[in-house]
């Protein structure tokens, strides 16, 4: 049975029905049909989200959020595709071919980053190429083989897929989830400096020229590293919890914001939405990963890093968008077009017959807040009810 909604306002630069105001048919997840109107739109139909990267320590953690329930988290938050690994690495080829079943249950497409480094050594990598591997990462807090980088990265690009690295220099670390700013120094944290990003950058940029392949740095959480970046023609990519956060909410103590790499202090923070505005950061994951109570509810030295930002923040990116300079359509840019295009990825198509990828992007009635962040907008699936009621 078909079902009607509208007036929605498209905003998808790359469809002849951008900017209009327009009532859409669906029916069976396709679009039956659309029709323009004069009507005032009431939301905003944009397509659906790309995420970077996600985390879940599923199935190793058996307490942690499954691939499903994080599937369905990322599609309630609007998300129609996501890259997903898990923070204690997928290296066993039988597993990975459980997950890739398990996958294709999932309501959005997902593509699994396998760990190519196992207990030092490398993983069975061709193995879990056949078992479903879409691309390539480490371990979160694992240290990088630098020594073995550049025959991995060779290997890795005559396997194909994308490889995800962390920037991080881990000899220069101190406290993990800690930044070393004069703000926090002054209070007696012994943080990581921001070298220890630019510093790593460095040297993968120096291997990757003479290795080449598909490589994407990041999270980025400094101007230094975004600038080293791009100066090394590295693809960077940043984190929603970099754009919302800095390093002042660590003086509440709450293990909530501890997350590895560390929030930086405020002035990287708006340089990363500068980045965005200005085109030069086009790439941003929702970095999110749920942890169990018996995990982060310790004191701060004791609680994992990870941070939760489903399925809040892909509303709030848009609600702060606007203050930071993005116009709507850059953020739509960002979110679901520029990911897709970078990682080869199929486009949105807003056409009569094709699967509808597109979600509705709403003006909350009343403003609500998360974290102490306003939320003006609410994002969900065409058909599915309002996460946020009046």
């Amino acid at each position: 049975m078909a079902m009607a909604y509208g007036p929605l306002q498209v905003i998808d630069p790359l469809s002849p029905w951008h900017n209009q105001t327009v009532f859409i048919e669906v029916e069976s997840g396709h679009l039956r049909a659309i029709e323009p109107t004069a009507e005032p739109a009431r939301a905003y139909l944009i397509p659906g989200g790309v995420d970077v990267l996600s985390w879940t320590r599923w199935p190793t953690d058996p307490c942690a959020e499954s691939l499903i329930a994080l599937s369905t988290r990322l599609y309630e938050a609007g998300y129609t595709e996501a890259i997903v690994a898990s923070p204690l690495g997928w290296s066993d080829p039988d597993l990975l071919m459980t997950l890739t079943t398990e996958a294709r249950n999932a309501p959005i497409s997902l593509y699994l980053l396998a760990s190519f480094w196992d207990e030092n050594q490398i993983a069975p990598v061709q193995s879990l190429r056949a078992a479903g591997a879409w691309g390539w990462t480490l371990p979160l807090m694992s240290p990088i083989p630098w020594r073995q980088l550049p025959d991995i990265l060779a290997y890795l690009r005559y396997l194909g897929g994308p490889v995800f690295i962390l920037p991080f220099w881990e000899a220069l670390a101190e406290e993990v989830g800690v930044p070393r700013i004069p703000l926090l120094a002054l209070a007696g944290w012994r943080g990581t400096p921001p070298i220890a990003e630019t510093l790593a950058l460095r040297l993968i940029a120096e291997i990757h020229r003479h290795v080449g392949g598909t490589l994407y740095v990041g999270p980025i959480t400094t101007s230094q590293g975004l600038q080293t970046a791009h100066a090394e023609n590295l693809t960077p990519f940043t984190a929603l919890p970099y754009l919302f956060f800095s390093a002042e909410r660590l003086f509440s103590y709450d293990s909530i914001w501890k997350i590895h790499p560390p929030l930086q202090d405020s002035t990287d923070q708006r340089a990363l939405w500068d980045a965005a505005a200005a085109g030069r950061l086009s790439l941003i994951a929702a970095y999110h990963e749920l942890l169990s109570p018996e995990a982060k509810d310790h004191p701060w030295a004791e609680a994992e890093p990870g941070m939760s930002t489903l399925p809040e923040g892909p509303a709030l990116f848009f609600s702060l968008a606007g203050q930071m300079g993005l116009s709507l359509e850059r953020a739509v840019m960002i979110w679901a077009i520029e990911p897709r295009r970078r990682l080869g990825l199929p486009l949105p198509d807003l056409t009569l017959h094709a699967p509808l990828r597109h979600v509705v992007l709403e003006p909350l009635p009343k403003p609500l807040l998360w974290k102490d962040l306003v939320l003006g907008y609410s994002i969900r699936p065409i058909g599915a009810p309002a996460l946020y009621s009046p």
